[in-house]
């Protein structure tokens, strides 16, 4: 098959950069490197290395949308890695990725994924992901998955019926 890997550099910043609190921002380089060459290992053949990686840049539309509550507001007090900022540039100099404006990484994978079809694979942990059809790769429990355009359609309405709590969604 020849696709493309669909990365959520975000979800992989934030992970590396915990695992590598304690230690040096090289350190946490080196976690990247090792979380993105596994994630390359467990899905050969989707596109032999041919993977595109995403960063959430500045601005993001569902904050001027969010009337009930702030979106995200209640993650302003959490703590964020050390190195995240190292561990951004990293991603974006040595790793090509690509960073958004005005959206999240999320969204731009969904659109990607929908234009490339079931040649492409989104990696991540995040389950705003199921919303959309594709294969999907979830890199800690190593669980590869297809999602339908029903399956994605019914997440997506569950999740507006009760909420989402990860992300200030009442």
């Amino acid at each position: 098959m020849s696709g493309k890997i669909l990365i959520d550099g975000d979800i992989i910043a934030y992970r590396a950069g915990f695992s590598s609190n304690d230690l040096t921002a090289k350190d946490a380089e080196l976690k990247v490197d090792e979380l993105i060459s596994t994630i390359l290992s467990d899905t050969e053949g989707f596109a032999d290395d041919n993977y595109e990686v995403y960063l959430t840049g500045k601005g993001n539309f569902r904050f001027d949308i969010a009337k009930t509550l702030e979106y995200k507001g209640n993650r302003k007090s959490r703590e964020k890695p050390k190195h995240l900022e190292a561990l951004r540039d990293f991603f974006v100099n040595e790793l090509d990725a690509i960073v958004t404006i005005g959206e999240e990484a999320d969204d731009r994978i969904a659109i990607r994924a929908t234009q490339e079809g079931d040649k492409s694979i989104a990696i991540s942990l995040d389950k705003d992901f199921d919303q959309f059809a594709g294969w999907h790769y979830n890199f800690v429990k190593k669980n590869k998955y297809y999602i339908t355009e029903e399956e994605g359609l019914f997440n997506f309405y569950m999740q507006f019926l009760v909420g989402d709590s990860a992300d200030n969604i009442k």
